[in-house]
């Protein structure tokens, strides 16, 4: 009897992966997470390559608007040394000016003197 009763009782091997095997709900539930984890996974590597294109981009405008902002401090030096010859030139012509006008009074009051003199 023994033998028999090995023979037609399974072993312990057998009746585990029986209950192991998934059935159809679990099967599909199973596909289910494994579509949402491969569109999971891709939406991340699309937004990876994005936000690695955008970094680029960023990088690119970053360098052009250094190389803008050295011109611009060119620019600008270039700019205040004309300002500075225009205000000393006009400081210059402005003293001569001056000196012309109290040349001009000095001859006026000779003129005036004479003038006195004479009559």
């Amino acid at each position: 009897m023994r033998s028999q009763d090995r023979a037609s009782t399974p072993n312990r091997s057998q009746s585990t992966s029986s209950n192991m095997a998934p059935n159809g709900f679990e099967k599909h539930a199973q596909t289910a997470i494994q579509v949402i984890l491969v569109a999971i996974t891709i939406w991340v590597g699309s937004s990876i390559i994005t936000l690695r294109d955008s970094t680029i981009q960023n990088t690119e405008r970053n360098q052009q608007m250094r190389e803008a902002i050295v011109e611009l401090k060119t620019e600008i030096a270039a700019l205040r040394t004309v300002i500075a010859n225009m205000a000393e030139r006009d400081l210059i012509q402005g003293q001569r000016l001056q000196n012309l006008d109290n040349r001009v009074d000095k001859l006026e009051q000779r003129l005036a003197g004479r003038r006195r003199e004479v009559e």
